[in-house]
């Protein structure tokens, strides 16, 4: 394994009212996933410090995403920096990965949508297999369970990005 030290990254997708995360033990151990509701910052922030506690994670990385309604996004922001200053508090540095960088190291993968990346991870971890959503059409609304989908994603193209795994996360397929 050379010179990789084991480590936990806490990958979390923020969006308004909810959570979805993933924790990671490199190289390449998923050790829990899902996602949390909340209706305050103050059960967000209760949350927040409990899954710190809980996984203690070396990193934690949050992604950052646009917001088309304004109120939606001023929740998500306040929520990151909430986030932000709690891991600070616990010591714990914290990476920001944009929804374009995001969207942009899938799309060099070959991976074109959500859906198609979801199920890229659930052939890396088969226990994602039963919940791995299905395309939708441009009326339907986004399954809740993408969310945990999306923290999975996060975590595992950081992964490969910062070199924390042993080989390859995800084999390279015929595009």
């Amino acid at each position: 394994m050379g010179n990789i030290r084991q480590s936990r990254i806490l990958a979390i997708v923020i969006q308004s009212g909810r959570f979805g995360f993933a924790a990671f033990e490199t190289p390449d151990h998923l050790l829990d996933r899902g996602m949390a509701r909340f209706d305050s910052p103050a059960k967000a922030r209760r949350w927040f410090i409990r899954s710190l506690r809980t996984f203690r994670p070396s990193l934690v990385v949050l992604h950052r995403r646009g917001y088309r309604d304004p109120r939606s996004g001023q929740i998500a922001k306040a929520t990151m920096r909430m986030a932000r200053r709690q891991a600070k508090r616990a010591s714990v540095p914290t990476t920001v990965i944009s929804g374009r960088r995001l969207h942009e190291y899938w799309r060099r993968e070959g991976k074109r949508n959500k859906y198609v990346v979801a199920a890229l991870i659930a052939s890396r971890f088969p226990e994602l297999a039963p919940a791995v959503p299905v395309g939708r059409k441009c009326y339907e609304r986004e399954p809740w369970l993408m969310m945990r989908f999306d923290a999975v994603a996060l975590g595992a193209a950081y992964l490969v990005q910062h070199k924390h795994d042993s080989g390859e996360l995800f084999r390279r397929t015929s595009r």
